[in-house]
């Protein structure tokens, strides 16, 4: 595979003009691509010595009203975002087509900057290079993508000359004595509105990156460093988007995600900031070490459907975030459908943690299973153990929803015998694709109470364990997994009202079907234990009291 390293280039400004570069051929004026399925789009030439190995040259030769840009299958070394301006359809060869963050530099500023400033003084650039991205900030001033993102126009000594991404100097001053330093953080791609990008690989290189320093600065790296960070009526489809902060980080209005793969992200995969009328449909969203997706403030209108969430922190997290005093700021009149929402580590759909829960939702046919994977019993506002956990709902439909833990219900024996204080297990058949590490199982024989442990590592047939055998087990000894999800539905909190919770079959989790208070709110016709909570006990007592076991059944 072909690797397009950046060597010496221009700078090229948000809002810059285009760089003066040699003419176009017929072919990248516009002609069709040889060799390509994209007739008409003006075809990237791979450039070494280009901060985005020749995109961002082809998108800045593109007519004002935007055009096509074809990016050849191959990997290339991003130093920079690709920055696309309105109507630009930026397309790749699938899988092929790699765009890749390349490696975290953190450097010390030698001085002091001034809100204005256009250059900053380094105490070491010899890892810096013209044309890149960096976020420039201090402990005092966290540098974000609307204060600190900068590139690097041109280098003089220790002295860089930089340009934020929205035109101008430094938003604030930074000082050394706060540690002031930059940072190559940034967005592999930024689009404008009304762009298209589709069918190729963001990689944004986790394992390259300095986020614990960025961590220490308290700077937001989801933001900073994400794969895509789209604006008003984008739509992204086909993409693999992995190993970034943030995988995509919705920032505007009728944003459309579909088809994609978003994977093992250091935060959210999808991140909702603010997208009312957005669409996310048929993606696979799995691995990420916070939320599936995530809702931030102000998302109205969307339309959540027909995705599979598995292996998250949390599936679907922070429904109904927002400001008490700002209604705009509430999630609101968004319709969550036909998902299947699995095995993650916390709750498959979660409200948030603020005393706003979501509003005028509707959750439709969602098959919500096997969370709470953690094993976190605390509970709290966002941390009901249960499938659907909406605290202070209002005005919700919850109906058609299969909520329910099948991690018993597949178990599997021992291949050979295990000594005791052994930490490995070996099973006569793969169960990879029902357990991970962090789970809990039990072995168990006839005639002994069975032992519960966490699995350190899973490797087809063969169990890693994270404490030892108490005891020795032979050949043919069962191995269980340990229902996690407590509950089906969770709808209550003080500010729960007017909700709807009808046709929902919630059995075979660990203690209950559905768990519910709220003024003027129906819950009829569903399947599984339903419990009224008891308005004198805490939220604790309600959710693992076993009072309803003798009582409040419906």
């Amino acid at each position: 595979m072909r690797v397009y390293t950046w060597l010496t280039a221009l700078a090229l400004g948000f809002a810059a003009a285009p760089l003066a570069l040699p003419p176009l051929s017929a072919q990248q004026a516009g002609g069709a691509a040889p060799g390509t399925d994209a007739p008409g789009a003006t075809t990237v030439i791979p450039t070494p010595d280009s901060p985005t190995g020749g995109i961002q040259e082809a998108i800045d030769r593109l007519p004002p009203g935007g055009g096509a840009v074809f990016v050849p299958g191959g990997t290339y070394l991003l130093h920079r975002p690709v920055i696309l301006r309105p109507g630009v359809k930026l397309t790749g060869a699938g899988k092929a087509t790699v765009l890749r963050k390349d490696a975290g530099i953190l450097e010390p500023l030698a001085a002091d900057a001034r809100k204005g400033d256009e250059y900053v003084t380094v105490k070491d650039a010899s890892r810096l290079r013209e044309g890149m991205a960096v976020a420039i900030g201090d402990r005092q001033h966290p540098a974000n993508i609307w204060s600190g993102l900068f590139l690097v126009n041109r280098i003089e000594g220790t002295r860089l000359y930089v340009t934020h991404l929205g035109g101008g100097g430094l938003r604030y001053d930074v000082s050394v004595a706060d540690e002031a330093c930059l940072m190559n953080l940034f967005m592999l791609i930024k689009p404008a509105a009304g762009c298209l990008i589709a069918d190729m690989e963001l990689d944004g290189n986790d394992g390259e990156q300095m986020v614990a320093e960025a961590l220490r600065y308290g700077w937001p790296y989801g933001m900073l460093w994400c794969g895509v960070y789209p604006c008003n009526q984008v739509k992204i489809t086909n993409c693999w988007v992995h190993n970034c902060g943030i995988g995509i980080h919705v920032n505007g209005s009728d944003v459309e995600i579909s088809h994609c793969l978003v994977y093992d992200n250091r935060a959210d995969g999808i991140h909702c900031g603010g997208g009312p009328g957005s669409f996310i449909s048929h993606n696979r969203v799995y691995g990420n070490k916070a939320a599936g997706i995530s809702f931030c403030f102000g998302n109205r209108g969307l339309i959540i459907s027909e995705n599979r969430i598995y292996d998250n922190l949390a599936g679907i997290y922070a429904l109904g975030n927002g400001d008490p005093a700002n209604d705009t700021t509430a999630d609101r009149f968004t319709i969550i459908c036909n998902n299947v929402i699995e095995r993650n580590r916390q709750g498959g759909l979660q409200s948030g943690q603020g005393p706003i829960g979501p509003q005028d939702f509707v959750f439709s046919g969602n098959i919500v299973k096997d969370n709470n994977r953690s094993g976190d019993r605390g509970t709290g506002p966002h941390r009901v153990p249960a499938g659907i956990s909406l605290y202070n709902a209002k005005r919700c439909v919850i109906t058609g929803n299969r909520c329910l833990d099948t991690q018993d219900a597949f178990p599997r024996a021992l291949r050979a015998e295990a000594a005791a204080g052994s930490t490995s297990l070996s099973l006569t058949s793969d169960i990879a694709h029902l357990f991970q590490g962090g789970d809990v199982v039990t072995v168990s024989r006839e005639g002994a109470p069975p032992e519960t442990h966490h699995l350190a590592a899973v490797s087809g047939a063969d169990l890693a364990l994270a404490e030892k055998l108490e005891s020795g087990f032979t050949a043919g000894a069962t191995v269980r997994g340990v229902k996690s999800q407590q509950w089906g539905i969770f709808v209550g909190g003080p500010e729960a009202e007017g909700n709807v919770v009808t046709g929902n079959v919630c059995t075979g989790n660990a203690i209950g079907g559905i768990l519910w208070q709220g003024k003027s709110t129906t819950v009829s016709g569903n399947v599984g234990e339903t419990v009224a909570m008891d308005g004198r006990r805490s939220l604790a007592e309600n959710v693992f009291s076993p009072r309803w076991r003798r009582s409040g059944r419906r």
